[in-house]
């Protein structure tokens, strides 16, 4: 949680726009961090944690590899 909200800190100090902002990992942490501070959240599966590990933490989008970043820029599109 500690890092994305230092990084949410330091976007806010320069007046980023978050209704996109995006964080991607490959943890359960990862993905709870995001949560947190209401972004969107992209789990990959090519950490330590396995695609239905990943799946239990409500991601916003669950990709196998970021091979597949098109998912992701689709779903952007939708929201």
């Amino acid at each position: 949680k500690q890092i994305v909200q230092k990084a949410i800190d330091e976007a806010k100090k320069r007046k980023y726009n978050f209704d996109r902002t995006i964080v991607i990992g490959d943890t359960t942490k990862d993905i709870t961090a995001g949560k947190h501070v209401n972004t969107f959240t992209v789990a990959v599966a090519t950490g330590t944690d396995n695609f239905e590990k990943l799946q239990g933490s409500k991601p916003d989008i669950v990709l196998p590899t970021l091979r597949h970043y098109e998912r992701i820029l689709a779903a952007l599109r939708r929201r």
